[in-house]
């Protein structure tokens, strides 16, 4: 089976170089890396380590949010496995080769993925677990799960190393057979705007709806994030964003219509409201969280492109 690796990146070119001179060392080099630029860079050949074997092909995406620069690179792509990666991760040396052998079995699993470590990162505190179980967006930890309350808990230590299954993976190293593709239903929502809040879960989602229990988190594939992401600072656009596109997954894909559902996605509003006033205590926080919740209970947003007008409103 031959591989391809699809790397979106927006103006970041020594972290990009980085990734690239990490995928030189790997043990099974990919037949082809696909750069999609989503800024104003422009890669080509003499730009780019020599790795012996690698066909690399340069898509320019210019102002195209994440999601629109992963389906670029995924068109592009005509390989039987497919490895989506963020410009600012890390492999473990045998990355590619053990995705390979995980998606050659012959079982049902259709996509691989693994969880990732951050510079800096300090884990959960306890008692916040505890709160975050009560409020219906954390589970047990022993698996990436979606819950019914539309938000999304990830496996944690002990059980990272442990081969588990997964409702998602996560978004920064992820590696799928091309052929889920062939199903309309499956496919990368491009209708997210910038950093693409939730571009995983949702992804994943759909990936679990049509093809059943296929996802699986491997040890072997855990990545260092460095630097600490940063896409999730609070901002007006990134409150607006995390409160509608979340409305919209669990209302339009999720589809829960129960008491239980319903009353579980406000004490989900209620979480969002403290994680994010917790990361920045303001009153334009708390001004910019109930200008969204009025208006997804008075406009009901039905799609994430719906959503952008609200969201970039000055």
């Amino acid at each position: 089976m031959k591989i391809s690796v699809i790397i979106s990146t927006l103006n970041r070119e020594q972290l990009l170089l980085r990734l690239l001179e990490n995928i030189g060392l790997q043990d099974l080099i990919p037949d082809e890396i696909l750069i999609v630029e989503a800024g104003n860079t422009n890669w080509n050949i003499d730009l780019v380590p020599k790795i012996p074997k690698v066909n690399y092909k340069f898509i320019n995406a210019i102002g195209t949010s994440l999601t629109e620069a992963r389906e670029k690179g995924r068109s592009f792509a005509h390989n039987e496995i497919l490895i989506f990666l963020d410009d600012d991760v890390i492999l473990p040396n045998n990355y590619i080769s053990n995705v390979l052998n995980a998606l050659s079995k012959s079982d049902n699993t259709l996509g691989v993925g693994g969880v990732y470590e951050e510079k800096g990162f300090s884990n959960r505190k306890s008692w916040k677990t505890i709160v975050g179980r009560i409020l219906g967006i954390y589970s047990d930890g022993k698996r990436n799960k979606i819950l019914k309350s539309g938000w999304a808990d990830y496996v944690r230590e002990p059980f990272s190393e442990e081969i588990t299954s997964a409702d998602w993976l996560f978004g920064c190293n992820w590696a799928v057979k091309a052929e889920i593709f062939e199903d309309k239903r499956v496919k990368i929502e491009t209708e997210l705007a910038k950093w693409s809040f939730l571009e995983d879960i949702i992804l994943g989602y759909r990936i679990v709806s049509v093809y059943g229990n296929c996802l699986k988190i491997l040890p072997s594939l855990k990545v260092l994030h460095a630097p600490v992401s940063t896409s999730g600072e609070i901002s007006p656009e990134t409150i607006r964003m995390r409160i509608l596109y979340r409305f919209v997954f669990w209302k339009y894909e999720l589809n829960f219509k129960s008491i239980q559902s319903n009353f579980l996605f406000f004490l989900g509003m209620v979480a969002n409201f403290i994680l994010m006033f917790n990361q920045r205590p303001s009153l334009q926080t708390i001004h910019e969280c109930l200008k969204s919740y009025f208006y997804v209970f008075l406009y009901s947003p039905k799609s994430y492109g719906a959503c952008k007008s609200f969201i970039f409103k000055e």
